[in-house]
Order: structure tokens, then C-alpha cells, then sequence
């Protein structure tokens, strides 16, 4: 299956355990792994034909900021199944990294990779 790759998009959110770890901002990085058949695309040159990358950016952004989860996992899971649906995926892969929440470590992230059900 081909694939469209979106690395460090930026997201910012409210998301943690200890609830003065939610009470601000904080930016979280994405990295995404959209299965999805570019022949239509490839063969016509047509961007109707593909997932609009800037449209995607413009969905994560919008859903991390609507979250109310307290997990990195959480958000994940949540963030794959609707890009699955939004975009008419195959698949998707999806890193969320979270940087400096622990002292000594320089950021802590976790993956998933969910299909079509």
C-alpha cells in the first residue's frame, strides 16, 4: 500500500495526569503514516484525487485542541480511528511525542497503528 508521511506536525492541547499539568498549553508533536492508494493521483495530477496534506494538519490541529483526555494514548487512539474516517485511510501510524515531561528524559512518546474495521 502507498503512503503520504507527515512529520512534527505541532499540536497543541490540554492533556496530562496531575490536573496543574493540564491547566496550560502544551505542544505535543505528531509524526503520521497515511496508507492510502496514490495511483489516482499519480497517474491524473489531480489533488481531488489525493488527501490534501495541509487539510489533514488542519484536522489533527483542530481535534488535539478539542480534547479533554488525560493520556497521550488516549488522544492516539482516538485521533487514528477519525483520520481513518476522515480521510478514507487504509491505515494510519501514528507517533504522538510529548517533549520534556520527565526530568532527565528529552521526550516520551508512544505509537500506534490502527486499520480499517
Amino acid at each position: 500500500m502507498d503512503k503520504i508521511f507527515l512529520q512534527q506536525v505541532q499540536l497543541n492541547t490540554h492533556i496530562g495526569v496531575p490536573d496543574e499539568e493540564r491547566m496550560q498549553w502544551q505542544t505535543l508533536l505528531a509524526d503520521v503514516e497515511m496508507e492510502v492508494d496514490l495511483y489516482p493521483a499519480g497517474s491524473s495530477d489531480n489533488i481531488k484525487k489525493t488527501i490534501d496534506y495541509a487539510e489533514v494538519v488542519i484536522f489533527l490541529q483542530q481535534f488535539a485542541k478539542q480534547s479533554e483526555g488525560y493520556l497521550l494514548e488516549k488522544l492516539a487512539e482516538d485521533m487514528s480511528y477519525s483520520l481513518i474516517q476522515q480521510f478514507s485511510l487504509q491505515a494510519v501510524t501514528l507517533r504522538l511525542t510529548k517533549p520534556a515531561i520527565i526530568p532527565g528524559v528529552a521526550y516520551a512518546s508512544i505509537e500506534i497503528k490502527r486499520t480499517v474495521k
